[in-house]
């Protein structure tokens, strides 16, 4: 599936905050920091930029069943996107995908105290954005409108 042309649209809209997600052989989920994305142009696929951390099972979960999800959110609307398909771990960071990293993390300091984060949260994402990190190809299968209110959780046709 592509990535559908509205939700190409939604992510050159700025602010937007993400995560990742992925679950085990036991189909136990892990939550994984995600600070930067950047959309294939012909929308076949998103790379997602994955903060390695401690105790972190990407890898793992990956290994297990290849299901990964990326969430998004559009500051301050709240209007949010999961897409759901298979993830392909493409390997360690390099300074462009960094670049896009601090970008964001710039992008997404006003708004986030305008919502009410302390300023420590601003400069901890700011300084997540040079973190070792692993970049996972989602190729989409599925997505989701996540936005609050009475159609989050609907799935949209691709």
């Amino acid at each position: 599936m592509l990535v559908p042309e509205g939700i190409a649209e939604f992510f050159a809209m700025r602010p937007i905050w993400l995560h990742a997600g992925t679950r085990g052989a036991d189909l136990a989920p892990a939550v994984h920091f995600a600070n930067a994305f950047r959309v294939d142009p012909e929308r076949r696929f998103v790379d997602v930029l994955v903060v390695d951390t401690k105790g972190s099972r990407l890898r793992e979960h990956l290994a297990d069943n290849g299901v990964f999800t990326a969430n998004f959110v559009q500051l301050p609307s709240h209007k949010s996107y999961q897409l759901k398909g298979r993830g392909e771990i493409l390997g360690a960071s390099d300074p462009s995908v960094r670049a896009l990293a601090k970008a964001l993390a710039d992008e997404n300091a006003s708004p986030a105290i305008a919502l009410g984060f302390p300023q420590s949260f601003v400069d901890k994402m700011d300084a997540l954005s040079g973190a070792p990190s692993t970049v996972v190809r989602l190729h989409p299968e599925h997505v989701f409108d996540q936005t609050p209110g009475p159609g989050a959780g609907k799935r949209m046709e691709g």
